[in-house]
């Protein structure tokens, strides 16, 4: 299981800006776009929104971005009523981590530029994150899934997220045609070398080098016909030439593990611990949006 990690935007500071109504109170990113129970929202907060949205592939409108910039506006005030803040090095810690998912800081700089979004707006991003964070675990510290909802989640997702695949160690060399793989099978049988064979004639560039070794591979994720002969070879065992993308494939099998089915005793703490995540985060949603209609939000005319 993945436990997918939201980056979200800090609102920007706003200190100083004098309630003057009308047509907009500046310009720019200061603009204030919404006053919440009197702190302004400023447009600046909804494009660091609308950066993180492209940054995930999504593309929020500006309404959308607005009322998700008051809702963080309403997880800032209640942050700063329980006493809750974020340091500096934690922040540093979260943009390093993302960094290290992206790829590095070639791959993260090329992404930001495809999103339109800036370091500046990602430190922000990771601030809220953690702040959102802290308020979850702050209000919501006793919500908690039910032994009864942890087991059902078990069950329906046995096979698709407890089950280890069947697995294989092989290695292939794929020819143009049938006639060259009998000649490779022929030749193995007289006692050659399979690497030194798929180094010769191997038309993969991917394991050509490695001699043809693919290592462990899922079975599922392999073409059928591969898939079809590797089920019925033994450790040892050369086969071929099978059909399939590209061409013919001689195939040696190294190894292979059947399926198997981790028990819910052994992912139990792991599970348990998912979806009390998902229940809090349900729940901190759920109080945003009952916050949001209490609260004196004033849209302003820009």
């Amino acid at each position: 299981m993945l436990v997918v990690v939201a980056l979200a935007a800090l609102l920007l500071a706003a200190a100083g800006l004098a309630a003057c109504g009308g047509s907009g109170e500046t310009s720019g990113a200061a603009t204030v776009l919404a006053r919440v129970n009197g702190e302004p929202v400023t447009q600046g907060q909804v494009d660091d929104v609308r950066a993180e949205s492209r940054l995930a592939g999504e593309d929020e409108g500006a309404d959308a971005a607005l009322e998700e910039a008051i809702g963080r506006a309403l997880v800032r005030q209640e942050a700063e009523r329980l006493g809750l803040a974020v340091d500096e090095s934690a922040v540093d810690e979260r943009v390093a981590d993302v960094t290290d998912r992206a790829g590095g800081e070639e791959a993260l700089s090329k992404a930001l530029a495809e999103a339109g979004m800036d370091a500046e707006q990602l430190r922000r991003g990771a601030e809220y994150g953690l702040l959102r964070g802290k308020v979850r675990d702050a209000r919501f510290a006793g919500v908690a899934a039910t032994d009864a909802k942890v087991r059902a989640f078990y069950r329906r997702n046995v096979e698709e997220l407890f089950t280890e695949p069947a697995a294989a160690d092989f290695s292939s060399i794929l020819v143009r045609t049938e006639r060259v793989g009998e000649d490779l099978v022929g030749k193995l049988g007289d006692g050659a070398r399979f690497p030194e064979l798929a180094r010769r004639y191997s038309r993969d560039p991917v394991t050509r080098d490695a001699g043809g070794r693919l290592g462990w591979t899922r079975l599922d994720t392999l073409p059928v016909p591969l898939r079809r002969a590797l089920a019925g070879m033994a450790k040892g065992e050369v086969a071929g030439p099978v059909e399939g993308p590209g061409g013919w494939f001689v195939l040696k099998m190294h190894d292979r593990r059947a399926a198997e089915v981790l028990a819910f005793a052994e992912v139990e703490d792991e599970l348990r611990a998912e979806l009390d995540l998902r229940a809090r985060i349900r729940a901190l949603d759920e109080w945003i949006a009952g916050e949001r209609k209490r609260a004196d939000v004033v849209l302003t005319d820009p």
